[in-house]
């Protein structure tokens, strides 16, 4: 028995096959990760987590939790992409034990409805700030924007009142790259709908800035936050050890107007 082999045109035509099935698959790669960025970049929880502050209410609508204190002072925490603002409580801890501060929960998260998106967090926090202001008159507004939330946190520097001081820790400078840089095997930066440039939003700030890295980060590289930093020459800049969630080992407790940290690694 004498077995012949595929002729030339057989291994064209499967070639071909496979380059269409590697392209569809591609396609559909791409097609889903526009479809669904939402859930790749927002991971909000439900579990009704008993929260050791107070509930913050405009209106009579939930937008968040309260730790009461001086209002000459007051804080917004702007938290990351995951959970609700009842499991970031800890982030208090880190602000002057004096100082009243503001938990945003964001649309969609926790107990407050809504869809995430970079404009309804946007949204979100430009109403915070205008119903702080509105609640605490005279006040001195600092914001605390960890990870996701520093997109949402340099956001508010274009304000035409903006914060009078803004606190980024372990920031991305442009989220397009940071999506580029998670999935470098797809055209990420063209992809991204949620796009914060936290350099651009930032350009022409006159508080005070300052930004925190941690150099083990592995979720937003710290050359992020170096590029941010680099872009941002008013800032103050301050490298932590450790991974992206063990910032609050080491950042130690902020004071009203300068940073002080623990063990900054320069």
């Amino acid at each position: 028995m004498i077995l012949r082999l595929p002729g030339r045109r057989f291994f064209v035509r499967l070639a071909k096959i496979v380059l269409v099935v590697v392209v569809v698959a591609y396609a559909a790669l791409v097609a889903g990760m526009w479809l669904l960025q939402e859930k790749l970049m927002f991971h909000p929880s439900h579990d009704g987590k008993v929260a050791l502050l107070a509930d913050w209410t405009v209106n009579g609508a939930y937008v968040g939790l309260v730790r009461d204190g001086d209002a000459a002072n007051v804080w917004l925490v702007l938290m990351g992409n995951t959970g609700e603002a009842a499991r970031v409580v800890s982030i208090a801890s880190h602000l002057p034990p004096q100082d009243r501060v503001y938990l945003l929960e964001y649309p969609g998260y926790g107990r407050r409805a809504g869809t995430p998106s970079a404009e309804a967090l946007n949204d979100a926090a430009e109403k915070a700030v205008a119903d702080i202001r509105a609640e605490n008159p005279g006040s001195r507004l600092s914001v605390f924007g960890v990870s996701l939330g520093s997109g949402v946190a340099s956001h508010l520097g274009l304000l035409a009142q903006p914060p009078e001081r803004i606190v980024l820790v372990v920031p991305f400078r442009r989220m397009r790259e940071e999506a580029q840089s998670k999935y470098p095997y797809l055209p990420s930066k063209w992809l991204v709908k949620n796009n914060w440039d936290n350099a651009a939003a930032l350009k022409n700030y006159k508080g005070v800035l300052d930004i925190y890295a941690c150099t083990d980060d592995r979720m937003i590289p710290v050359k992020h936050a170096r590029a941010l930093k680099a872009d941002l020459p008013q800032a103050t800049y301050t490298e932590l050890p450790g991974g992206h969630n063990d910032w609050g080992k080491s950042i130690g407790v902020l004071s009203d107007s300068v940073s002080v940290s623990l063990n900054p690694c320069r």
